[in-house]
């Protein structure tokens, strides 16, 4: 008679769910044992952690944000190329930020004058003030004044 013997290793026969449920834990515990600074969580240069906040839209005209020295934040706007109107970046915030990208992401909807996406994303390189303005134009009409205006006050802290 044969006896037979479980196995204890997780090869292709294990179902999908109990390698995850036993890979969650073990990834949990290997980055919560890790040394600082084991690139997990990497330092951006001048010594601060680096986050990412949420995108801001154009509920964020106005305001101002306080960032430190490292962080990056996007700008998202709405824009419907077939109107004509397109988003130019009239103050990139220099010194203090820097634009580190520049996309835009077409409307999702097939019906026509559907907004896509537009997105700016800043790193802040300095403290100080820095004013990151957008403004709604079309590019063959130089003497108008624009649709929209996007204006954020950026003040860094060192």
């Amino acid at each position: 008679m044969r006896r037979r013997t479980r196995k204890l290793a997780l090869d292709y026969e294990t179902p999908p769910r109990v390698r995850i449920a036993v890979a969650v834990p073990f990834i949990f515990l290997l980055i919560l044992w890790s040394p600082p600074g084991c690139g997990f969580l990497r330092p951006a240069p001048g010594g601060h952690a680096t986050t990412v906040m949420e995108p801001l839209n154009e509920s964020a005209n106005g305001r101002e944000i306080h960032l430190t020295r490292g962080e990056t934040f996007e700008v998202r706007l709405q824009e419907r190329p077939t109107t004509g109107f397109r988003w130019r970046l009239m103050s990139d915030g220099a010194p203090a930020c820097v634009l580190v990208g520049d996309a835009f992401e077409a409307p999702t909807s097939s019906a026509p004058g559907s907004p896509g996406q537009h997105s700016w994303r800043f790193r802040v390189e300095r403290a100080g003030q820095a004013i990151i303005e957008l403004a709604a134009l079309r590019p063959w009409d130089q003497d108008a004044s624009p649709a929209r205006v996007f204006r954020l006050t950026v003040t860094v802290a060192d």
